[in-house]
């Protein structure tokens, strides 16, 4: 049951060499993998700037900003935990409400 309500990132870089690694995809890549980099830049600035914790929506908008179609909230969801390009987040799901939080 744990694992249904925590998911943890694969990504095994600290938050500045993710950022580091972020800006070298935005810098390099073009089409869809620059927008995923540019939304992710986007939702991990937020979260290291701000509160610190997001709901999971709020992750999923910001990141779907910069795509021009629609995104699937839980494919993001994968991407922000994926040990390559994601995230060092971890996220979790109130086992009540079923809100998710990064």
């Amino acid at each position: 049951m744990v694992e249904k309500i925590l998911r943890n990132s694969l990504q095994s870089l600290c938050h500045d060499d993710v950022l580091l690694k972020l800006e070298t995809g935005i810098q390099n890549c073009k089409g869809h993998a620059q927008a995923s980099a540019q939304g992710l830049r986007a939702v991990m600035k937020t979260m290291l700037y701000g509160s610190h914790f997001m709901l999971v929506k709020e992750a999923f908008h910001i990141y779907s900003l910069f795509f021009k179609s629609h995104k699937d909230e839980e494919a993001s969801r994968d991407i922000l935990l994926h040990p390559e390009t994601g995230l060092n987040v971890v996220t979790v799901i109130h086992p009540v409400t079923l809100e998710g939080r990064v």
